[in-house]
């Protein structure tokens, strides 16, 4: 009996091209608690609609170039990212608590509040 592999947690979802010729890549912001939908280069993409080249990743996704988000409820929160291997840098310009630190992104059916003040700068998930 042999031992069974976990299949890889996706972390991003692909919502495909519709009418509008355009790919989302979505995922749920550990450090805003915000959906992100960055419109990325995938099979289905117009050319032109595309921003932001992605490497085909749903379990470790990379995006270039950064993204920067206003995201909005309860208040406007800066989010100043660069994806990089399904890990997400924050850059020191976010109006969050993660503001520097970098933290793997978090599975699709996380708690977008997975990390908190005290715990993401020696979590297990930071780096």
């Amino acid at each position: 009996m042999g031992l069974s592999q976990a299949s890889p947690r996706h972390v991003a979802t692909l919502i495909p091209a519709g009418s509008d010729g355009i790919d989302r890549l979505v995922w749920r912001c550990a450090g805003c608690g915000q959906v992100h939908a960055p419109h990325v280069k995938g099979a289905g993409s117009a050319p032109l609609a595309a921003r932001w080249e992605w490497n085909g990743s749903l379990e470790t996704p990379t995006l270039a170039p950064s993204l920067l988000l206003h995201a909005h409820g309860g208040g406007q929160v800066r989010c100043h990212s660069f994806v990089r291997d399904g890990a997400v840098q924050f850059l020191h310009d976010c109006g969050h608590a993660l503001a520097g630190k970098t933290v793997a992104m978090l599975p699709e059916d996380a708690d977008p509040w997975a990390y908190d003040d005290e715990e993401a700068p020696d979590g297990p998930n930071a780096r």
